[in-house]
């Protein structure tokens, strides 16, 4: 059967539209990707899939166009050490020095992720070693210190990467990796010339930070390049200040080893047991009082009982009483613990002392008794204890007051109806 011409020239039409409609996808392509800044797809990325990368950008993808975050292709390429990828992107014009949304470059996501290869190839093709993030001022040294990479850190050194560089609150790199406990980085710096004994924005040194980070290793890396183990840093405190406080015992028996002095002061007038009994470190305190620091011992005026019976820390109570501390210690008011168990409502403390003999009717300075001390704060189960132990009931105050007139003032009846029922006086 014989074509008509109509039938031809509907073939001939169809074919003309195909090529225009190719002609027409491949400019939409090329104005979706390279106009409208539509990046790479992240998958080809992901999955180190050369080939298909070259076409996308052939076809127009934009290389510097950015993902959510204001990730780039380049990051995701450096991230994952995909070296070939990593050229081709710069060769195809990607930016190096593109930052995300944090201030974070490609050369720092190689280094978050010891992507040395990648890190060596952005540095070669212009990526600058000093750039900043924008959170915190942190270098890609500071990152790649942290994570204890060393070859990527040698590899920054080697390309000008300041050793000593600071980020916020003047922290260092040495710094960085000795809280993380990053030892064989810490020995790169050092070796590079990085400062053992510079201090941050607080007063603290590398050693305070790997004492920070309980990082053993790292502490005795830096008492044997020369750090010193008993210097007062930020706020007037020593190493073993900090580790006490922390309640980190193996750092603190490390310290003591290695000649901290032990019985040492620091600016707000503690001992390391006085650090430890402030800050509730238990373990702390047991290791210090077996080393032969004495439970009695007085901290800006006041016992170490006292500390803790003002933290209503049961379990450091328990402890300095079984290291025979004494309960009927004053400060320097003439108040005894009894009186600082009243005021921080500790009811169990309060038994607790009067059980090992805590003095019911020692009077402060101001003639004040503990007495007194539990019916000004309401304390009705103090009172009733007290009374119950045989406190004196008629006893009055350097104003000549009782325990009574003191309710009444008050106006706590239930106390009120106690005391009276007791056989108190008003005057």
């Amino acid at each position: 059967m014989k074509e008509n011409n109509f039938g031809v020239k509907s073939r001939e039409r169809n074919r003309k539209l195909s090529s225009v409609e190719s002609r027409l996808l491949y400019l939409a392509v090329f104005l979706f990707y390279g106009c409208a800044g539509v990046p790479l797809q992240r998958d080809l990325i992901y999955k180190n899939d050369l080939e298909n990368i070259k076409k996308a950008i052939a076809s127009g993808a934009n290389v510097n166009a950015k993902y959510p975050g204001g990730v780039t292709p380049l990051m995701e390429a450096s991230f994952r050490n995909y070296a070939d990828v990593c050229k081709l992107l710069i060769n195809s014009g990607a930016d190096v020095n593109a930052s995300d949304s944090d201030g974070f470059t490609a050369l720092m996501a190689a280094c978050s992720n010891n992507a040395r290869d990648a890190a060596k190839i952005l540095i070669s093709n212009g990526s600058k070693v000093e750039s900043a993030d924008s959170l915190t001022g942190k270098t890609p040294l500071f990152i790649a210190v942290f994570k204890n990479f060393t070859g990527v850190a040698e590899l920054l050194m080697e390309n000008a990467a300041s050793v000593n560089a600071t980020c916020d609150g003047g922290v260092t790199p040495l710094m960085s990796a000795c809280y993380a406990d990053a030892v064989e980085a810490a020995e790169v710096l050092l070796r590079n010339g990085a400062d053992i004994n510079v201090k941050d924005d607080m007063g603290d040194t590398a050693l305070v930070y790997a004492v920070l980070g309980n990082a053993l290793k790292t502490a005795e890396m830096l008492i044997k390049s020369g750090a010193d183990i008993n210097g007062v840093y930020g706020g007037g405190k020593t190493c073993l200040c900090v580790a006490a406080s922390k309640n980190l015992v193996n750092m603190t028996k490390f310290l003591v080893d290695n000649g901290a002095d032990i019985a040492k002061i620091n600016k707000d007038g503690l001992s390391a047991l006085g650090a430890a009994v402030k800050f509730g470190s238990p373990d702390t305190a047991e290791y210090l009082l077996s080393r032969g620091q004495s439970a009695d011992a007085k901290f800006n005026g006041l016992s170490l009982l006292m500390m803790a019976v003002n933290n209503n820390d049961s379990r450091m109570i328990k402890l300095l009483i079984e290291n025979m501390a004494d309960v009927n210690v004053v400060d320097s008011g003439g108040a005894g613990a009894l009186v600082y168990a009243i005021n921080a409502g500790n009811i169990e403390t309060v038994k607790t002392l009067i059980n090992l003999g805590a003095d019911i009717n020692s009077a402060a300075a101001n003639g004040w008794t503990p007495l007194m001390t539990a019916v000004a704060a309401n304390f009705y189960e103090a009172v009733r204890v007290l009374l119950e132990s045989g406190a004196e009931l008629n006893a009055k105050n350097n104003e000549g007051l009782p325990a009574l007139a003191l309710a009444k003032f008050k106006r706590n009846d239930k106390v009120i109806f106690l005391l009276k029922t007791a056989g108190a006086r008003e005057y």
